[in-house]
């Protein structure tokens, strides 16, 4: 048994293998539909040796078959705890990095404690303290009319949780000036979100959006009103599962909104501790400073969902368009909610004056049916062999190779949460300037445990990379990591090779045709048929031996700005047939 004395109260945890921990501890209270408030201090030691109860949900076995059986959770409406998980050599003046897990589940299902999250791995290896939050769920949780019912239950739940770190974290070896806020799903959203609560603000100082849906986010007014409207009689008496037969039928009220309504419960802007929908790129904005970002998804997040939609279905089962169609359909569903909308949030973040990091898992497990699917990236953070077993997203995977790269991963995000950029930590030489690269404020990175390829964005330039090491980190090319010194000469050795390879082929240092026109010319070059200007072609291709005809023509200057084309008369179709078939004739 370890003790604790953080001053909610003295509290008695368990050594479990290389982890220590204290679980199921209350941090607030609340009544049914009601905001919480924090729970009371305790003088006698508490046992916390029993896993936080999870909110009262329905059961999901579509989820079930892909990432296992929650069916042995307990479940209790009084749920507000938080678990914590520690090194088991933690000391109270250690002053570890704290990683507090916000879980997902579309906001209707899962819990903190699930087998599958365990954090014990993320610990153990990476040397943090992991807090795992339950918080309330579906009608408990996120759906009010704004006057019988508060709306965002659950992210109030969430905002006392960090609160309560903020005061006790310290106790169990944790440093509350060192937090990092992580989720996944509807966790990602949830820490979006709480990026933009004023009340928020120094409770953490990074965070990281795993997989957030923000293409969904916007425009549920409409929505939550025609669901709020199907609520109506429900009441705080009501037994628990009365309360869950009518959250279906609430459900069924949002399936004429079409891609929202893959999501029906959400946060609602406008109702506390959110500002309205037209605020709160303001208020992310007024967060940015305070706050790192690491954000991204996965590469065919749609992959996990589109099955469940029966006309979609029959179609990539077709012979030969399906596989296409099945292609177009993930890859468009994944970029208008999870893609898109990520890399506007990151480089809004940056504009605003913070740090922004993107990334995108590729990995997937070996004959995994799901590919790099939505929830492909817990096996990489969380959890055991024996808790992954029955999970059909792994396919039957053998575990040892799926920890080779979780391992690289959890290691991507211990470091993210000791500040450790990794932009700028592990800089390879590119083809943009040296101090550019080693002062990236944005950057995208990609894990691929099969094509082992990272790719940067900063800006608007990608740095395409190859290395041997599948972590979403830039390395040297061999795999040695490059120091922020070595950038600049690494990067001007390569635009000197670079000048090199474009005299050899007589070009004068830009790929395009060997002219001795000045560059700015070049990239002026008028269309034959229209008045656009457009990129010349590569030396020798048709756009070139076009420019040097006109050139020996004499019908333009090269050192002269593109003049407009004169106006040419419109001739229809059957006259350009006709002209030619005459001339036939006559000869």
């Amino acid at each position: 048994m370890s003790a604790f004395s953080p001053p909610c109260g003295p509290v008695v945890g368990w050594t479990d293998g290389d982890v220590v921990r204290a679980t199921g501890i209350p941090y607030a209270t609340a009544a049914r539909f009601a905001p919480p408030v924090p729970h009371p201090d305790w003088t006698e030691p508490r046992a916390a040796t029993s896993w936080a109860p999870a909110c009262p949900q329905p059961p999901m076995e579509e989820l079930d078959a892909v990432l296992g059986s929650f069916a042995g959770l307990a479940v209790d409406e009084d749920c507000l705890r938080v678990s914590v998980t520690m090194p088991r050599d933690v000391r109270p003046d250690d002053a570890l990095p704290v990683m507090v897990w916000i879980h997902g589940g579309s906001y209707v299902s899962g819990a903190g404690d699930v087998p599958i999250m365990d954090p014990a791995p993320l610990v153990a290896e990476q040397r943090v303290v992991v807090v795992t939050v339950t918080y309330r769920l579906g009608l408990l949780g996120y759906l009010g009319d704004g006057r019988d019912r508060p709306a965002n239950l659950g992210l109030l739940d969430q905002l006392e949780a960090f609160r309560w770190v903020a005061r006790n974290i310290r106790a169990f070896g944790g440093d509350p000036d060192r937090v990092t806020a992580f989720g996944q799903s509807a966790g990602g959203d949830a820490v979006a979100h709480l990026l933009a609560v004023p009340e928020a603000a120094g409770l953490f100082r990074r965070a990281i959006v795993q997989s957030a849906p923000l293409g969904i986010s916007r425009g549920r007014r409409r929505m939550a009103a025609a669901m709020a409207r199907a609520s109506r009689g429900l009441t705080a008496e009501m037994p628990v599962a009365e309360v869950l037969a009518r959250q279906a039928e609430v459900e069924r009220a949002a399936v004429p909104f079409g891609l929202l309504g893959a999501m029906p419960f959400g946060t609602q802007y406008g109702h506390a501790p959110l500002p309205p929908e037209s605020g709160i790129d303001a208020a992310w904005d007024a967060a940015a400073p305070g706050v790192d970002v690491l954000i991204g998804n996965t590469a065919e997040e749609a992959r996990l969902f589109l099955p469940g939609i029966p006309w979609l279905t029959r179609l990539t089962r077709l012979p030969v368009a399906g596989p296409l169609v099945r292609r177009a359909a993930v890859a468009a569903v994944t970029g208008i909610v999870y893609g898109v909308p990520g890399r506007r949030f990151a480089r809004r973040h940056a504009r605003a004056g913070g740090t922004a990091h993107r990334y995108v898992i590729r990995w997937s497990a070996p004959g995994s049916p799901f590919g790099a699917a939505h929830t492909v990236d817990l096996p990489l953070l969380f959890g055991d062999e024996e808790a992954w077993r029955g999970a059909g997203l792994l396919g039957g995977a053998d575990w040892e190779g799926i920890q080779r790269d979780a391992r690289r991963v959890r290691q991507v995000w211990g470091d993210f949460a000791r500040g450790r950029i990794p932009t700028r930590q592990l800089i390879r030489a590119c083809w943009s300037c040296g101090a550019c690269a080693a002062e990236l404020p944005t950057s995208e990175q990609v894990v691929d445990g099969r094509g082992d390829h990272v790719r940067i964005r900063h800006g608007h330039h990608v740095l395409g990379v190859r290395c041997r090491d599948p972590r979403a980190l830039l390395e040297g090319r061999r795999g040695r990591p490059v120091r922020a010194h070595e950038v600049a000469p690494l990067a001007a050795g390569e635009r000197a090779r670079g000048r090199a390879r474009d005299h050899a082929h007589g070009d004068d240092g830009e790929r395009g045709g060997g002219s001795d026109e000045p560059r700015e010319a070049r990239k002026q070059v008028p269309l034959l048929r229209g008045g656009r200007a457009r990129r010349p072609h590569r030396a020798g291709g048709v756009g070139g031996r076009r420019e040097e005809r006109l050139r020996q023509a004499g019908q333009r200057d090269p050192v002269q700005p593109p003049q407009k084309p004169e106006p040419r008369e419109r001739t229809s179709r059957a006259a350009c047939v006709a002209k030619p078939m005459r001339a036939a004739r006559e000869a």
